[in-house]
């Protein structure tokens, strides 16, 4: 059987293929803590830069493709899922993919525009085949640990270094031994639950799946909880002259973003600070030792006293309908609908030194609501003469 690769609006024999794409099919995916659809490319594509700032898991990745790119553009290259242009990568869990293609010159530009200058993402998501139904379930449980921090003084090498101080309250010795890094951060156990039901007959096939990732940062109070449901559903019809295709997939995300800057504080706190004290002067911090100097706060304090959390809910629904004209001549329509609510709530404690005191604490909420409507027309014309295969999109 020859290998088929999605080339756009279209499919063709990987033989046939002469422009810059790469096609990676679900066996040949990384294995492992897979939380994001791009993690399974990390490694397969040359020229493909797939990186993460930070350690937050909610922090998202980023895509470069080498030798792609307009200045002052998006240099991310466009996502398509489904045949669905731009959809949030949110939407699809890692398991349910069959298929990614990688679009890498300049074919990619020409058929999606100036949304294509920076390649293109091209997923397709599994689908039923006729036959028996079949049930899957895959599970794992993982475990993240931080490799390596900034070094910094211990608080046996800091207090010799105040030592040898003229003795400002920076170099003071405070009677404790604090490893700040290691009071934030923590082991990030992640857990992934998915489970599929597909099948069909000769002219209808379907796949329903439900995916559950809960996954822990190894930050404090930073992860999220995904909860992914999607339906794919095929229909032939009129001798296979007409062919129907419904995807719908919904996507509740509960997110704890977490407070980056406390990593930079761990760096430069005293550790011979405690984490907290029983001193009255420290109360209206809710016991939390605080120096009360400018930008210099208790890294635990900021986690323990504020909250940074985020609410997402996605879903896409597209149907599609193709029908052949005439032999070789295909047209097709299809309409997507892509909603996507965004609510990021941020609370910082009347009592907490870190933006909270002097104001009487401080709450913020923000919320986005979006809507994006997608409808296509195409004709494809394929025709073979001799040893020679053309065709036209429209």
């Amino acid at each position: 059987m020859d290998e088929v690769v999605v080339t756009g609006y279209g499919t063709a024999k990987a033989k046939e293929v002469t422009s810059a794409i790469t096609s990676i099919k679900a066996e040949d995916f990384n294995k492992g803590n897979i939380s994001d659809p791009t993690q399974l490319l990390q490694g397969k594509v040359a020229g493909l830069t797939i990186s993460r700032p930070g350690s937050n898991p909610n922090g998202g990745f980023n895509i470069r493709l080498r030798g792609l790119g307009t200045l002052g553009a998006n240099t991310q290259p466009l996502v398509i899922i489904d045949g669905v242009l731009g959809a949030d990568l949110n939407t699809v869990d890692p398991n349910d993919i069959a298929s990614i293609d990688v679009l890498k010159d300049a074919s990619a530009a020409a058929i999606y525009g100036t949304r294509g200058g920076s390649g293109v993402i091209l997923i397709t998501t599994k689908s039923g085949q006729a036959g028996k139904t079949t049930v899957n379930y895959e599970g794992f449980v993982s475990a993240d640990l931080l490799d390596r921090y900034q070094e910094v003084l211990s608080p046996d090498e800091f207090r010799n270094f105040a030592g040898g101080t003229s003795g400002s309250l920076r170099g003071t010795d405070l009677g404790s031994s604090t490893e700040w890094f290691d009071e934030i951060t923590e082991v990030g156990v992640s857990q992934v639950h998915s489970l599929s039901v597909s099948g069909g007959s000769k002219n209808t096939t379907y796949r329903a799946s439900g995916n559950f990732r809960s996954v822990n940062g190894v930050a404090k109070k930073t992860g999220f909880e995904r909860l992914n449901g999607r339906l794919n559903v095929s229909q032939k019809a009129l001798n296979d002259r007409l062919k129907l295709d419904f995807n719908y997939t919904t996507t509740a995300i509960d997110q704890q973003l977490g407070f980056d800057e406390a990593f930079r504080y761990a760096t430069i706190y005293n550790p011979t600070a405690p984490i907290r004290s029983n001193d009255p002067a420290f109360a209206r911090y809710d016991g939390y030792f605080q120096q009360t100097l400018f930008d210099y706060f208790n890294p635990v304090a900021i986690i323990e006293q504020n909250t940074n959390e985020g609410e997402v809910r996605n879903s896409i629904a597209s149907f599609r309908g193709t029908f052949t004209l005439l032999d070789g001549l295909d047209v097709s329509a299809s309409f997507a609908q892509e909603r996507k609510d965004f609510t990021r709530r941020t609370y910082y404690d009347k009592n907490s030194f870190f933006r909270g005191t002097d104001r009487n604490g401080l709450a913020e909420q923000r919320n986005e609501k979006n809507l994006n409507d997608l409808f296509e027309l195409t004709a494809n014309y394929r025709k073979k003469l001799d040893k020679v295969e053309f065709s036209l999109l429209g």
